[in-house]
């Protein structure tokens, strides 16, 4: 990935050309960009426009990425302490927070919005559909090994909204109502997950990961 970020000569320039190197994009691209918003953006989250919460939950999970967990932290806490007074909430049952009917509902921090009235320019193929993972070259476009876990654990709560074993794909987007299913990005429960796993990497109690 090509990383200019400042007046330079043409594009033809050899050293813009040049592949640069992941710890550069990160630094010079995706972490300022992150931090930006966070400056910007407000905590209000309106009809799934990105937020503060959104970014902070984005640079938190960039964070431990790249295994920074000290500085994962600050801004995974942020989210989670400040989730409820945004309206931010877990949904008791995991089978609501998918579907068509349930988008934006009070998990989400931040989702891409799909829209079936969006026209394709390929009459063999829609966006959303490979946007979701649905439209792929894969014939088993799920991945056997998760199936697998899930048959190992019977009785598993979420297998039904994960998996449809005849389809070999993932319920969660189902061609039903696909072309208005939002995509999404990032929700409460990846938040307090990545929070937690910061804590246990940071040397925190058992007591206190477990909160």
């Amino acid at each position: 990935m090509p990383v200019n970020l400042s007046p330079s000569p043409t594009v033809t320039d050899e050293s813009i050309l040049v592949r640069r190197p992941v710890d550069e994009v990160y630094d010079m691209v995706i972490i300022p960009d992150l931090e930006d918003a966070i400056a910007a953006l407000g905590t209000d989250i309106d009809n799934g426009r990105a937020s503060k919460f959104a970014a902070q939950g984005m640079l938190g999970k960039v964070h431990v990425q790249r295994g920074n967990f000290g500085l994962a932290e600050q801004h995974l806490a942020a989210v989670v302490n400040g989730a409820a007074g945004a309206g931010i909430s877990l949904q008791s049952d995991y089978a609501d927070i998918f579907g068509v009917d349930n988008d934006l509902n009070s998990e989400i921090i931040f989702a891409t919005q799909v829209s079936g009235s969006i026209n394709d320019e390929y009459e063999f193929s829609e966006f959303w559909s490979w946007y979701g993972g649905l439209d792929t070259k894969s014939l088993t476009p799920l991945d056997p090994d998760l199936t697998a876990a899930f048959n190992a654990s019977p009785g598993a709560l979420r297998r039904d909204v994960n998996i449809d074993v005849a389809l070999m794909a993932s319920t969660k987007y189902p061609q039903t109502g696909g072309p208005d299913h939002d995509w999404i990005e990032l929700r409460l429960a990846d938040v307090i997950l990545l929070y937690a796993e910061t804590l246990n990497e940071t040397g925190s109690s058992p007591q206190m990961v477990l909160v």
